[in-house]
């Protein structure tokens, strides 16, 4: 059996950090900001003052037979204000809770206003090279509304999701399915070997048994009569219950809106697995990671899954995350 070695690279502010206590990391597709929890030892060297809020704050983790990689990347939030010394510090993403504007944004694109509050946010933007499936109105105007919020607007009317790219400046703006998390490899995770068992809890989703996905297309302003678009299902079986979702959206054409009911029918039919787990640590895992995942009691088929959420722990010479997961395809 090999035996790893966990270790971890710190910096706040001006120092490198050589001894701390724990560090938990979490990331959810649910929150546009990481929050890193930081405890160091009751040394003398960890003062109350020693850092302050707004330091930078960057942490990679893994394990000495293999090379480490970012997991956090942002400022101080608050320290606490009693020993031994604790810090909650918060991504880049952060920075786009604060700072409100107003703007008037004529003729643009989502992406177009999505860039510019990634960047206002203090992000780099980092856009899907696709085109959002809906339109916003020729005039979209943004009234002492933070960069986040329009963000998250921008995400609802959209569909697609926004956040810092964990331990980098960077923002993402795009569908779930092409950020960045989600391309490259796909870690295999088998239940009984690098996952643990008695901390399992996937189920899986067989068959959700929807016939068709139908889009209903608006012209953005709702001016012009809606037009429908569907996608069927083309493994469905007669004699199965019928379901048919309907998603009222804005798109330039019924042929763009065809596009997003397939996406849709894709994304709520497909079969797979949804729950819980623990395992290892690997810092290349973050909310939307596709990962490979094995579950014997099931059957012996490997099954993707996207990765909805994760706590990566360290502390007391071990190193394991907390992965939620949602979702995914045969």
């Amino acid at each position: 059996m090999v035996v790893l070695s966990p270790e971890f690279k710190l910096t706040v502010g001006k120092y490198a950090v050589h001894g701390i206590t724990s560090a938990v990391v979490n990331m959810t597709r649910k929150k546009p900001a990481d929050v890193c929890e930081l405890e160091f030892p009751n040394h003398k060297a960890f003062t109350l003052d020693v850092f302050a809020e707004g330091d930078q704050v960057d942490l990679s983790l893994g394990f000495k037979e293999f090379a480490l990689a970012p997991v956090f990347s942002g400022a101080i939030k608050e320290v606490e204000p009693n020993l031994p010394l604790k810090i909650t510090c918060e991504s880049v993403a952060g920075e786009a809770r604060k700072n409100a504007y107003k703007e008037t944004y004529t003729s643009a694109s989502w992406k177009d206003i999505a860039k510019d509050a990634l960047s206002r946010g203090g992000m780099v933007p980092q856009l899907s090279p696709f085109d959002p499936p809906t339109m916003p109105p020729t005039k979209f105007r943004v009234n002492g509304h933070t960069p986040a919020q329009v963000l998250d607007t921008i995400a609802e009317e959209t569909g697609w999701v926004w956040y810092a790219i964990p331990g980098t400046s960077d923002g993402y703006f795009g569908p779930a399915w092409e950020e960045p998390a989600a391309q490259g490899k796909a870690y295999l995770f088998i239940v009984g070997q690098n996952v643990y068992a008695d901390d399992c809890e996937i189920e899986y989703i067989k068959d959700r048994r929807i016939k068709k996905v139908a889009v209903t297309l608006t012209d953005g302003d709702y001016k012009l009569p809606p037009k429908t678009a569907e996608f069927k299902a083309r493994d469905y079986k007669d004699g199965d219950a019928e379901r048919k979702l309907t998603f009222v959206v804005s798109a330039p054409t019924k042929e763009k809106a065809a596009e997003r009911a397939e996406e849709e029918y894709l994304k709520l039919s497909t079969s797979g697995f949804k729950g819980s787990f623990r395992a290892p640590g690997n810092p290349y895992i973050r909310q939307g990671s596709r990962i490979a995942l094995k579950v014997p009691k099931y059957d012996d088929n490997v099954r993707h899954a996207t990765v909805e959420s994760v706590d990566h722990n360290f502390g007391d010479g071990v190193y394991e995350m907390a992965v939620t997961v949602a979702g995914g395809y045969e």
